[in-house]
């Protein structure tokens, strides 16, 4: 199973042809394990977006974290709820952009947009073999619950126009949400076609820094066909980014510009008083032309070339098509709800990267090479079902249970190709076809049980048999073919809860709860001179239990007050190895992470809202990882110790016909490490900390609004994430940093 990023342990030059062809052979480092190759306002937690729609009562706001609709405050878990409309009015569409808003949750970046690993609470071991974050659409899973789908750092780029609300949910959601949602939960709950009235909304947006500019057009009309009963809605989204980063080797200026393009139509019917069915169907492109990556020194942590720019001779690109469908349906039972939902994705993915200061320095030894590329190509098709009883209304027993099935079929291609002054070598350096099968049966039930009017428990458990199955062709020097090989594993994953209400708006819980990511079948790669496996031939499911207190009170009307506390014992952690310089999956080490967060807003006037959330987090490891050299103690990457943001918004002006708004936003990121100090294949990098101040303005008059910001107003050089895979020849971090001072303006029509 190669891994072009990874990177051989092993480079020099044999005298032996024969141990030298060996030797090449065992360049082939980790495919599976190294999927893609690579490489404003603050929200308060468990209640939605500061800005427009702050003086609601927090008693209507409504989730689904439970996979039934219930008010955020009785929620007995960490969560963080954000609407789609205050979101998209400050600009923040990305998915890096959305996780910058939740303190606990980073990113890794590796090239730009569409490819960003999510990590909420420290769960990640850097570049992770398979996700630790579930990303839903409404109902329906997106991605692959496969480490060799390599879909783990491909990021959903959904953006947040026409979307009802963002959950995010903190910790382990093993017994509902199933495999890899063993670090939270990222949810988009879209709005639905509405058969009881007409609305249309047009928007448009443009920013522009010192780089570039950008813009996006959007729109979203629904209509009822049968009054009440049923209606479409019609969604579209055209956006186009100028880029960021000049190429030195080349001399082009911006060659991460991007384009993207959505589409979205979605019906509602109900023909009687007790069935709702919906159906949707999504489409979204990206075409990314270059890596958003910026070349930093390791020693000195600097730019290499100067600020924004990289030095990759040939062009590097990232293209991505995704399809989503799906039908669901709710029939009420009077006693329960019965509930039903089948999806249906298909998702493209083409990945061109240039790897030269990385691989010419190894195959040099063996004919000349200065520049080299990997091309990568993922599919994923992937089917999903799902049935679920929920008790209705409330009883002194309440209950869900549920079953679901999930089949994916992947197909897996990569390429290296070699080149020497400027043109393609007649070489075929490796080339590698990896087809794979994942299925998934799981059954499910929560539990709810009042004892009395304020104090409650509930009990879940999941059971989930999991069935994997890959091959591998390969040609060319470095080439390895594998007949192929299956594993199954039976996991079965808990969860406890007690909530006790003081009042009706204040609550003190406790949970406990677990999740895992599924094992699978390895490349079988054996010893050249004995002839004997070198490794296990599959790799097993890793653990984690998360247990958490908390409270949510409210001591006055117009303050609130979140705060939770989190311990959490990761074991048998999935990591990528080296055998003899060939990539395989294996499990090893133990960690822990342990962390508050915290969300306070107050309203002191109608006219004034100020917000601050936070996380503290220490995560590392509790034993050492041999396969990352990884030791005992040492801080697990991509984590800071502490995450904050702070907001303000004042109403200066407001009556029947308009309204203004002003407000302000500050964030921090503490410093983290990208990876373990003796790990020759991902070498140590340090992002620094730092801050950023957002401005924003608004003005809204009738059907019309007008938003206005500025983000990172003193133009910080904040670095993001850090991809150190290709440097273990020496060569330099590849940097994902926050864009410059930027300048932006939403304009909105509703009619």
């Amino acid at each position: 199973m190669a891994s072009f990023e990874s990177g051989p342990v092993w480079s020099g030059r044999s005298a032996n042809p024969a141990s030298r062809g060996r030797r090449m052979r065992w360049l082939a480092t980790a495919a599976l394990a190294a999927p893609a190759f690579c490489a404003a306002p603050a929200f308060a937690q468990g209640q939605q977006a500061v800005g427009e729609t702050a003086l609601q009562d927090e008693a209507e706001i409504v989730v689904t974290a439970q996979k039934r609709e219930e008010s955020v405050r009785d929620v007995p878990q960490s969560l963080i709820v954000a609407s789609g409309e205050e979101l998209t009015s400050k600009g923040i569409q990305s998915l890096e952009d959305l996780a910058g808003q939740f303190p606990g949750v980073t990113t890794y970046s590796f090239g730009g947009a569409g490819q960003n690993q999510i990590n909420i609470r420290g769960v990640t071991i850097g570049f992770d073999t398979a996700s630790t974050v579930a990303t839903y659409i409404d109902d329906v899973p997106f991605g692959s619950g496969s480490a060799y789908s390599g879909l783990s750092q491909i990021g959903l780029e959904l953006g947040t126009f026409d979307v009802q609300r963002v959950e995010l949910l903190r910790g382990p959601q093993g017994t509902l949400y199933g495999a890899t949602a063993m670090g939270g939960l990222l949810k988009y709950v879209l709005n639905e076609a509405d058969p009881g009235e007409f609305a249309a909304t047009l928007q448009a947006e443009g920013t522009a820094h010192s780089r570039s500019e950008a813009y996006a057009l959007r729109g979203a009309l629904n209509t009822p066909i049968i009054a009440d009963k049923l209606a479409i809605r019609v969604t579209g989204l055209h956006a186009r980014d100028g880029g960021l980063v000049d190429n030195v080797a080349t001399g082009e200026k911006t060659v991460d510009s991007w384009d993207k393009q959505v589409g979205r139509i979605s019906l509602a019917f109900t023909p009687s008083d007790r069935l709702t069915l919906r159906a949707t169907a999504l489409v979204q492109n990206l075409d990314r032309d270059g890596s958003s990556e910026v070349y930093y020194s390791r020693v000195t942590g600097k730019p290499v070339h100067g600020d924004f720019t990289h030095s990759q001779p040939n062009d590097s690109f990232f293209r991505q098509k995704g399809q989503l469908y799906s039908l669901s349906g709710d029939y009420d039972l009077g006693f329960a709800s019965l509930q039903a939902t089948i999806g249906h994705q298909r998702l493209e993915n083409d990945l061109l990267q240039d790897v030269s200061e990385a691989y010419p320095a190894i195959l040099s030894a063996f004919f000349p090479i200065d520049a080299a590329t990997v091309l990568t190509r993922l599919y994923l098709k992937k089917t999903t079902a799902e049935v679920r009883l929920a008790s209705s209304g409330k009883q002194k027993l309440e209950y869900i249970a549920g079953l679901y099935y999930t089949d994916e079929n992947i197909e897996k291609f990569q390429n290296l190709a070699g080149y020497f002054g400027g043109e393609l070598l007649p070489i075929d350096i490796g080339t590698f076809r990896i087809p794979a099968t994942y299925k998934e049966m799981a059954a499910y039930a929560n539990a709810t049980y009042h004892f009395t009017d304020r104090f409650d428990a509930t009990f879940g458990l999941r059971v989930s048999r999991n069935d994997q199955d890959f091959e591998q062709f390969g040609s060319g020097l470095i080439g390895a073919s594998n007949p192929g090989s299956s594993a199954k594993d039976t996991v079965v994953t808990y969860l406890g809860t007690v909530r006790y209400h003081l009042s009706d708006d204040n609550m003190l819980y406790a949970r406990a709860a677990n999740g895992y990511r599924p094992g699978g079948p390895n490349l079988v790669v054996s010893d050249p001179v004995t002839g004997l496996p070198l490794g296990a031939i599959a790799f097993e499911p890793d653990s984690l239990w998360n247990y958490e207190i908390g409270v949510k009170l409210r001591p006055a009307r117009w303050l609130t007050a979140d705060v939770s506390a989190f311990y959490i014992d990761w074991s048998n952690i999935q990591l990528g190895a080296i055998r003899n310089g060939i990539g395989v999956f294996a499990n090893g080490g133990t960690a822990r992470s342990q962390g508050i967060e915290f969300a306070f807003t107050a309203r002191p006037t109608p006219k004034l809202t100020m917000s601050l959330l936070g996380a503290w987090i220490d995560a590392e490891l509790t034993e050492d990882a041999p396969n990352v050299n990884g030791v005992d103690g040492e801080r697990l990457p991509n984590t800071p110790r502490w995450s904050l943001s702070a907001a303000a918004d004042y109403r200066i002006f407001q009556s029947d016909n308009i309204s203004g708004s002003i407000g302000a936003g500050w964030k921090y990121l503490g410093k983290r490490t990208t990876g373990f100090d003796a790990n020759p294949n991902f070498p140590q990098y340090v992002l620094p900390d730092f801050h950023s101040v957002d401005l924003r303005a608004g003005l809204e008059a009738r059907h019309w609004t007008l938003d206005l910001f500025v983000r990172n107003l003193f133009d910080e050089r904040g670095q993001l994430s850090a991809s150190t895979g290709f440097a273990f020849a020496g060569g330099p971090a590849r940097v994902n940093v926050i864009q410059p001072r930027t300048f932006g303006a939403i304009l909105t029509t509703r009619f």
